[in-house]
Parts: C-alpha cells; structure tokens; sequence
C-alpha cells in the first residue's frame, strides 16, 4: 500500500519466502511534491511470509536545501 492506495498483489508466495516489489520505485503519493519524500521500505519487511499480509510503502522526508 501506499497510503491508502492498492500498489500490488502478489499471490502463490511460498510459506516461509518473501516477496519482491517488480516495479519502479514507489513514490509518495497525495502530496503536493513527491520529490520531497524518499522511499525508505516496507514496513512490515515481506520476508518470512505464513500468512496474508498487508505492507506499507514507509518514506522520510528529505529536506530541500535552497
């Protein structure tokens, strides 16, 4: 997810693996400047996967140096 945003399913992971996000970087999405924002991971991590579950997109922000 991001934010509230349905990035991606992934289905037919194996017990026990984890999963790898295919696409490009996420970006921070219903800000006014997404630039400001950097993609830091997902929290939870997908690794060790049991079970269904739910990962964030989780970003900081990069402060702009005029």
């Amino acid at each position: 997810y991001n934010n509230a945003n349905l990035v991606l399913t992934m289905t037919n992971v194996m017990s026990g693996g984890g999963a790898v996000y295919p696409l490009e970087t996420p970006r921070l999405m219903d800000v006014t400047n997404p630039s400001q924002y950097e993609f830091i991971g997902w929290h939870p991590k997908p690794v060790r996967i049991g079970h269904d579950m739910k990962c964030d997109a989780t970003f900081r922000c990069v402060e702009e140096v005029l």
